[in-house]
């Protein structure tokens, strides 16, 4: 077949050359274009360019000539007498369609009929290209783009989901990336042409048994694997994004087959090859294979039960979130400049040992060397100190949780100064018990004499009432103290809820600090103080009870631009 020229297209039908410019073939009559380049829809869309083609309709961009801005107009597919195959359909899309209102969906503008009563849309116009064409050139993906299209599209869903929609042809064809002003990947789910609100099931504009969507990313429901008298429902879409984001992993997707029958086949019965994570960080690849696993599992009742729940175990796999409950990962990695004291990490494998059995433990990072004071102090008499205080110093950190159990008691005599201790230590050093009693140097001077007092700490065994305590001192702090200690309260809330779960504290507990690190991060973006809120924000993201929000994450990045 030989080549049309530039300003002519091929008809569908029989692959004559026609004319761009021309509404039908003249050799079989098909209908070739609804709309031509120049014309003005009702008054105020002039038209640019035909460019799509789909099942249901023709895509057009065009100006809107008021606003002087571009637009995405879809049109239904007219056959020679210019009348819509099913404008039912598409009645049904765009009534779904407003229901959406999120930054990761495609927005709808406009409905209306035309002159001859077919339907068109005015969707928003998203300058950017196919998540298949970028995986062409750029797959496999970093992890850190996979991680935020990921986020973005998941968001998404939600919201779809939440109107009671499924999508039903989610693909990478079906999503729009491009680059943010702040350089990162702006990702929308587009063409909820086949979406389907599930309280509209007895609509039936499918057709009795006719599969919809493309079968690389189908579901087991979509190729025939649903019960008599069960729906589809939000976790297929699930299942279509789970390959969709091996794909962005791996640089291929799980199955490919030949044909039709062959990729329904591998659908229903063949499990995902494991996914290679020889590429990804040593921390996310295992979790990340897991995550994927899940996300294919055929039987939907063994999937991800949202999309929220889908983006939370992705956040918790990102490299950011693994690296913040290392023993080498102090507080904030991202936020705090690293000290300058060289140290060396020592991890008590018995202390952990000992958590899983009494129900607190500690993480210990100690100096690499430290020369011990030439006067040694005098022993704390035992019935006042039920565990020695150890003699290398204050620069011994907990990183999780920072709880801690300090060498004199809650109130001390003003008259007890000490002549080998500064009275004021740096407030991320804390101290914690020694293994083995040994002679330790006398008290520092209290601290309400010359520094204010740790505000996080908790003397002795952690209680509901000293945790109310410390959250009531956190919060009265100036804001800088408050953001640089966000992340001892996460870790503290992390620790009672780990080791109390039938506790009736742990509830209350979750609720109040939940929403204290909420409400500092979304106080701190309205005052336009962008590196609190990042750090409150991050504290946030680590507590490993609280849901994914993706407006908070949202606003924090927005604040940081």
């Amino acid at each position: 077949m030989l080549p049309v020229p530039e300003n002519e297209i091929r008809c569908p039908r029989c692959g004559t050359g026609i004319p761009a410019s021309a509404r039908f073939c003249g050799a079989c009559g098909y209908a070739a274009a609804r709309l031509v380049p120049g014309e003005t829809l009702d008054g105020k869309y002039q038209i640019l360019e035909k460019i799509g083609e789909g099942g249901m309709g023709e895509v057009y961009k065009a100006r809107h000539l008021h606003l002087e801005e571009i637009r995405i107009i879809k049109v239904t597919k007219p056959d020679a007498l210019g009348e819509g195959r099913d404008p039912r359909r598409f009645q049904e899309e765009a009534r779904m369609a407003t229901l959406v209102r999120h930054p990761s969906v495609a927005a709808l503008y406009d409905f209306s009929r035309m002159p001859d009563g077919s339907y068109y849309m005015v969707w928003e116009f998203i300058d950017g290209v196919t998540l298949e064409e970028w995986m062409r050139r750029h797959a496999p993906l970093p992890l850190d783009q996979v991680l935020e299209v990921s986020r973005q599209v998941l968001a998404g869903l939600a919201e779809i989901h939440a109107q009671g929609i499924v999508h039903r042809d989610l693909s990478p064809d079906n999503i729009l990336v491009h680059h943010g002003r702040d350089g990162r990947l702006v990702a929308k789910i587009i063409d909820l042409g086949i979406a389907k609100r599930v309280a509209a099931e007895s609509l039936s504009m499918t057709g009795t048994g006719l599969f919809v969507g493309k079968l690389k990313y189908c579901s087991p429901e979509q190729a025939g694997a649903l019960a008599e008298g069960k729906v589809l429902d939000g976790r297929s879409d699930l299942y279509s994004f789970g390959v969709v984001l091996y794909e962005m992993l791996a640089g291929r997707p799980p199955f490919e087959a030949q044909t039709p029958e062959a990729y329904l086949g591998k659908h229903l019965h063949s499990p995902a090859p494991p996914l290679d994570t020889s590429r990804l960080p040593v921390r996310s690849g295992p979790a990340l294979s897991a995550i994927v696993r899940k996300a294919l599992e055929k039987d939907r009742d063994k999937r991800f039960g949202s999309a929220r729940e889908f983006a939370g175990a992705l956040e918790r796999a990102s490299p950011e979130a693994t690296e913040a409950f290392t023993p080498a990962a102090l507080p904030l990695p991202d936020v705090e400049p690293p000290r300058s004291k060289p140290v060396a990490l020592l991890v008590l494998a018995g202390a952990l040992l000992a958590a899983a059995i009494a129900g607190s433990y500690y993480i210990v990072r100690r100096p690499a060397s430290r020369p011990r004071p030439s006067k040694p102090a005098p022993t704390p008499a035992p019935a006042a100190q039920p565990t020695p205080v150890p003699t290398s110093g204050p620069d011994q950190v907990i990183v999780a949780p920072r709880i801690i159990e300090q060498a004199t008691p809650v109130e001390t005599p003003a008259a007890a100064p000490t002549p080998t201790r500064p009275a004021a230590a740096h407030p991320e050093h804390t101290r914690l018990p020694s293994p083995k009693p040994q002679p330790s140097p006398a008290p520092p001077t209290p601290a309400a004499s010359s520094a204010e007092p740790e505000e996080t700490a908790i003397q002795g065994v952690p209680t509901p009432e000293k945790l109310r305590n410390m959250l009531r001192n956190w919060e009265s702090r100036p804001i800088d103290r408050r953001a640089h200690r966000a992340m001892d309260v996460a870790n503290a809330a992390n620790f009672w809820v780990a080791t109390h779960p039938g506790d009736p504290f742990t509830d209350e507990l979750k609720r109040e600090v939940t929403g204290a690190l909420k409400t500092q991060a979304l106080a701190a973006v309205d005052n336009h103080q962008p590196f609190y809120a990042r750090m409150f924000h991050h504290a946030y993201r680590q507590l490993r009870f609280a849901p994914p929000d993706p407006d908070l994450a949202q606003r924090v990045r927005e604040a940081t631009k």
